[in-house]
C-alpha cells in the first residue's frame, strides 16, 4: 500500500506544477518540518508542457488500471491534499 500512495502523491505534486489560472508551469511549494521546500518540473524530468501533459496520462492510466488500490490510499493523503483527493475520486468514479 506505501507504493500506492507514494505513487499517488507523486502524481498530485506533478498535477500541481502546472498553473490552473495560466496553464504554465511552475514550481511545487510545500512546507515540511525543516522549512518551506521548493521542487522544480525537473526533478520530475518535466522539461516542457507536452512532458507534464505525457507524465500527467502516465499516471492517470496507471491510476485508472489501479483505481479501488488508489481509492484505498486516498485516505491516508487526505489531510495533506485534500482537494486533490476530492477531485480524484470524481475522476476514477467517471472512469468506471
Amino acid at each position: 500500500m506505501d507504493e500506492v500512495v507514494d505513487r499517488v502523491q507523486r502524481l498530485f505534486e506533478i498535477s500541481s506544477l502546472k498553473c490552473s489560472c495560466c496553464g504554465e508551469l511552475g514550481h511545487l511549494q510545500e512546507e515540511t518540518g525543516m522549512g518551506e521546500v521548493e521542487t522544480s518540473p525537473e526533478h520530475y524530468g518535466i522539461r516542457s508542457l507536452r512532458d507534464w501533459d505525457e507524465k500527467m496520462d502516465e499516471y492517470l492510466e496507471w491510476a485508472r488500471e489501479n483505481r479501488e488500490q488508489v481509492l484505498a490510499a486516498l485516505p491516508e493523503l487526505e489531510e495533506e491534499w485534500p482537494n486533490s483527493c476530492s477531485a480524484f475520486r470524481e475522476v476514477l468514479k467517471r472512469a468506471e
